[in-house]
């Protein structure tokens, strides 16, 4: 059962990392079919490696989850745990993002913007952004968690492994 739930995380943590693909990619083909000027490579890896966070953090998030269960009514004295580690995700995604944008300057603007300036532009466009993944990694692994307990009680959890 142990290597099913580490195998899980992992194919969560697959799926933000093709987010992260899918959406580097948004943002350069939109930013270039609008006519814009940026150093494309740049701003490609810096979209990519400023959603890293999230494939990283994902098992991390549902071992947490594992311990602290959001499941039922009972367990919302784990609330505050949630929202502490949900809160730090989105402070490590919007400072990770700022220092990836900061230092590569994707969007070539000159001169380079200062540091506070890229981290406070980057806390009003993503505050949300981490809390919102957070309750999402946690949503699919309780979901993923559910279906895996329900076939295992109806006799198709031993085919599935």
């Amino acid at each position: 059962m142990r290597q099913a739930r580490s195998g899980h995380s992992w194919w969560v943590a697959i799926f933000w990392l093709a987010l992260s693909l899918i959406t580097a990619t948004q943002v350069v083909v939109g930013m270039a079919a609008v006519g814009m000027q940026h150093n494309w490579i740049a701003l490609f890896f810096t979209t990519v490696a400023a959603w890293l966070i999230f494939p990283l953090t994902t098992p991390a998030i549902l071992a947490l989850n594992r311990r602290f269960p959001l499941a039922k009514a009972a367990d919302w004295s784990n609330l505050p745990v949630h929202l502490a580690a949900a809160l730090a995700l989105g402070v490590g995604h919007i400072a990770w993002s700022a220092t990836l944008e900061w230092v590569l300057n994707p969007l070539a603007n000159h001169p380079a913007p200062s540091f506070r300036h890229v981290f406070f532009t980057t806390v009003y466009m993503q505050f949300h952004t981490g809390v919102i993944i957070y309750a999402a990694i946690v949503a699919i692994g309780n979901a993923a968690d559910s279906i895996r307990r329900l076939a295992h009680r109806s006799g198709g959890g031993e085919a599935r492994r």
